[in-house]
């Protein structure tokens, strides 16, 4: 019975491949069994938080638009709005269309069962790669689970779109074995396309090496031959060509796109032999054996991340049959594959080439795959002899072993004596150490039994044994972490709270295109697009330019240029861009030009009275350059009253009658009066005052992490306050402004937050409406150390200005017929000269008619549209398409005409 068992499952003629998926599949189960039985979701809230806070709502907001009926070329929920066909990440994802069968609140639950989907369609292409090299079936079975459960795939894959490089790698490197053979390109191009449409990223770094696959392949089939490496090369770029063309209707527009993000420099280039930390080599070496040697999550203590330190484990198989690998090979096989391996790790050593995998913007470690691979690819040659080890091969591989378990300790001491690594972190050396030494001897002691015996079971035995050390090492991975339960996502709380009730009754009481702020987040900054409410937050690797160019110039703070954190609760900038409904959870909100009009569950909705719609006319503009001279909260006036434009633009509106702000004024009343404190009855509570304290300078030392400042007003007042503190900081931290009245006490809720940058800044804040103010607390940061607080100016600002602007602004002369996601259209009525404005991020892909023929629309106020409109009834329409995505249609149309020509000329040369 075993026998048969035996013959059945290691049977070389097999046309099947039930053998080695099947095994796959078992495997994923047991690894992903807590997402298949639901009682957990594949979603982290640790280190992993992206799947939290960026991924699931990005599907989401693919999800719905489709469903919805919609093109995803442009979201409003993206941040203040952005192109979804360029910054989606996942629009590229084939597998996740398999999502739009499926209602929006199962998605969560599907994770799982995707990354297990992945897995496996990883390890079909595998096996079809490695089939197509000849090789016998015990080796099919053993590279294709190496392959199918390497680190990369197993922690990576958590980043989910991230996995389909591994997912599609070996289809690309199928179709090249099919040129190089058979003259077939058709595959590589399919290859090529999938690669490009998921990610440009992955498809640079996986092009690059695939010039050194390819060329270590064809010097290990091929002796040289001059003409023949040139008509090779030839058909390789041609298939890669038309797999770039057929791509090339998702490929350019987001290529396109990304080159104007600020985010995109590649003038980073260090030099040739420059060398990492020591950090770094450790934890390049630790990561061979298990992507948990270093902890597991937040408890990572290697370098950078858990996610971003390079990943290369598998096995310990790849340690043992090293050695036997290129004692199996030619003298031909041992050059070309020793030079091969030996550019592979160089480019681990040196980080000039992790620069040049990231395209020379930053050292990074997502490539290392690659290393995977060519480690499994080396291996081949070690598993293809098995039947004829010898003992000096056998030898060879535990000498291997002892020196890689010597060396492992020798470099635990290294790290104890620099890094000071405590017994917690030991605990995770050790358990990778011995998992080790446990398998490492169980393959040496297979290794001998085929050696002795020659017989199949033992081929069974380390089929086994392999599985089971994947389980060992990639269980923990992906399961001992912070991960979703059912209940996290079904219970009112994160994005299942009452923000959206409180969105479903918005959109009931209200049909008109509004924005909404929220003064919490129910998970993070991307809760408007899994909400489904049009915000002014968002966390997005590539915002819309246009917008962090606003941003800029109206010298809102950006943490980074991934978070966007709405204007800093800018009363004037907020009704610029339509927000009209503020949701809190507090009951008791008094903030200038609010008003409270209902409560769900514990989310109370205040409706903007000074609320502007998205589309309105200015009657007056500015000069950029003269704006920008101006400081914060003149601005804040400003650009109520008059539209922003550059010289440029004013030069194409030059023939309409309309008001410019003269040069000359360079002062913006805004009618604020300066409240004054008394710095005699200043206090201090965790702090230590360094030396004496004025209104000029209050320095002192913070004892722990609650440092407190108070200032009582000379005399209480009431109305609309603003803030403006200048701090000289040590490091990025979050401060924090009280306020409270006459026998009250400082609450969270009468208080704003703000972002301490390192050095010396001006921060001016809006502090809202308050009645009874009395006194002024400052919690500068939440870090023991030395600050300076230079400059303190409470302002009390003449809101009727602020109403008198905002007032001009909401006169009915535009009406919006239509406000949808990629397409506005409304008339205006005007009986002056006057610019219509649009509070949409510019894009190029925006085109705008006005009364039926298509104009340029001009960019207002540093990164939002208008157009000059003359006196008199006018219609307009304003769409959006991605830039280039006709052209790109248009190529990928003709190059899927030129690969069924080509193959059909392929097929008839066949008959023939």
């Amino acid at each position: 019975m075993l026998s048969k068992i035996q013959t059945r499952f290691l049977n070389e003629n097999s046309r099947e491949y039930t053998v080695p998926l099947s095994i796959v599949v078992a495997i994923s189960i047991i690894l992903y069994f807590k997402f298949v039985s639901l009682a957990k979701v594949y979603i982290y809230n640790d280190t992993g938080s992206d799947t939290f806070d960026s991924y699931w709502p990005f599907i989401v907001n693919l999800h719905e638009t489709i469903r919805s009926g919609n093109l995803p070329f442009w979201s409003h929920n993206t941040g203040i709005g952005a192109s979804q066909y360029a910054t989606n990440i996942f629009i590229g994802d084939p597998f996740i269309y398999f999502y739009l069968l499926f209602p929006v609140h199962v998605l969560p639950y599907l994770f799982g069962l995707m990354a297990i989907m992945k897995i496996n369609v990883a390890a079909f292409f595998f096996v079809k790669y490695v089939r197509y090299l000849n090789v016998k079936y015990f080796t099919v079975i053993i590279s294709t689970l190496l392959y199918a459960f390497n680190g990369y795939i197993i922690l990576w894959g958590q980043h989910y779109q991230f996995v389909n490089i591994i997912v599609f790698l070996p289809l690309l490197l199928l179709g090249f074995e099919k040129i190089l053979k058979e003259d077939k390109k058709i595959i590589m191009s399919i290859a090529v396309a999938l690669l490009a449409i998921n990610s440009y990223y992955f498809l640079y770094q996986v092009s690059l090496f695939l010039i050194i696959y390819a060329f270590v392949r064809y010097f290990t089939l091929k002796r040289f031959n001059l003409k023949n490496l040139f008509f090779i090369t030839l058909k390789s770029l041609l298939a890669y060509i038309i797999g770039i063309g057929l791509s090339a209707f998702y490929l350019i527009p987001t290529v396109s796109y990304v080159l104007s993000s600020p985010r995109i420099s590649g003038n980073y280039i260090p030099s040739l032999f420059s060398l990492n930390s020591l950090e770094y080599y450790i934890s390049l070496f630790f990561r061979f054996f298990s992507n948990n040697t270093l902890g597991i999550g937040n408890s990572f203590f290697g370098d950078i991340n858990y996610y971003e330190a390079p990943i290369l484990f598998s096995s310990i198989l790849i340690i043992i049959l090293f050695p036997i690998a290129f004692m199996n090979m030619t003298r031909r096989e041992k050059i070309v594959n020793g030079i091969f391996i030996g550019m592979i790790f160089t480019f681990l050593l040196l980080p000039i080439f992790s620069t040049m995998f990231n395209a020379f913007s930053k050292i990074d470690y997502r490539w290392t795959y690659v290393v995977i691979f060519s480690n499994i690819y080396l291996i081949i040659f070690s598993l293809e002899k098995i039947e004829n080890i010898s003992r000096k091969k056998i030898l060879a591989s535990l000498i291997g072993l002892l020196i890689t378990i010597s060396t492992y300790i020798f470099v635990v001491n290294i790290g104890t004596e620099y890094f000071i690594w405590d017994e917690k972190n030991k605990i995770y050396l050790t358990i990778t150490l011995l998992l080790t030494i446990v398998f490492g001897i169980s393959y040496i002691v297979l290794l001998f039994g085929i050696y002795k015996k020659n017989s199949k079971i033992y081929k069974y035995l380390i089929v086994v044994v392999l599985m089971l050390e994947i389980i060992a090492h990639n269980y923990p991975t992906i399961n001992n972490r912070l991960l979703l339960s059912p209940e996290d996502i079904t219970l009112k709380q994160n994005y299942n709270d009452y923000t959206n009730e409180a969105v479903v009754y918005l959109n009931e009481i209200d049909s008109n295109f509004f924005r909404v702020e929220k003064d919490y987040f129910s998970r993070f900054l991307n809760d408007p697009m899994i909400q489904n409410y049009n915000g002014i937050t968002g966390y997005n690797s590539l915002h819309q330019f246009s917008t962090l160019e606003f941003l800029k110039n109206l010298d809102v703070k950006l943490e980074s240029l991934n978070l966007i954190y709405g204007v800093n609760n800018r009363t004037n900038l907020e009704a610029l861009l339509g927000v009209k409904y503020l949701l809190s959870k507090s009951s008791d909100l008094n903030l200038f030009g609010y008003e409270k009009i209902k409560n769900i569950g514990d989310i109370f909705i205040y409706k903007n009275i000074l609320y502007v719609p998205t589309v309105f006319t200015y009657e007056s503009f500015i000069e950029e350059e003269q704006f920008l001279s101006f400081d914060t909260q003149s601005k804040d006036m400003m650009i109520l009253n008059s539209v922003v434009l550059s010289d440029s633009s004013i030069q194409k509106i030059k023939d309409l009658n309309m008001n410019i702000v003269p040069k000359s004024s360079f002062i913006v009343d805004r009618s604020a009066e300066t409240i004054s404190l008394n710095y005699a009855a200043l206090k201090g509570e965790n702090v230590e005052f360094l030396g004496e304290t004025s209104d000029d300078v209050i320095k002192f030392e913070a004892l722990n992490e609650d440092p407190i400042i108070t200032i009582p007003l000379n005399e209480t007042q009431n109305g609309h306050f603003s803030l403006k503190i200048t701090i000289d900081s040590p490091i990025v931290n979050e401060g924090q402004i009280f306020w409270r009245g006459i026998d009250e006490i400082f609450s969270e809720e009468k208080s704003s937050k703000f972002q301490l940058d390192k050095g010396e800044n001006i921060y001016e804040i809006d502090l809202g409406s308050i009645e009874n103010f009395s006194e002024l607390r400052i919690d500068v940061s939440r870090v023991a150390q030395i600050y300076s607080i230079k400059q303190i100016i409470l302002l009390k600002n003449d809101t009727n200005a602020v109403v008198g602007s905002i007032n001009n602004l909401q006169e009915l002369k535009v009406n919006i017929i239509h406000h949808g996601s990629n397409k506005i259209v409304g008339d205006a009525e005007l009986d002056k000269d006057e610019i219509l404005y649009f509070s949409i991020p510019f894009d190029k892909g925006w085109k705008l008619k006005v009364d039926g023929i298509e104009v340029t629309p001009l960019v207002a106020n540093f990164g939002f549209m208008a157009t000059p409109l003359e006196k008199g009834k006018h219609n307009f329409e304003l769409s959006y398409t991605p830039p280039f995505l006709f052209e790109g249609l248009i190529i990928s149309l003709i190059s899927l005409f030129v690969m069924l020509l080509v193959a059909t000329r392929k097929s008839k040369r066949r008959v023939r």
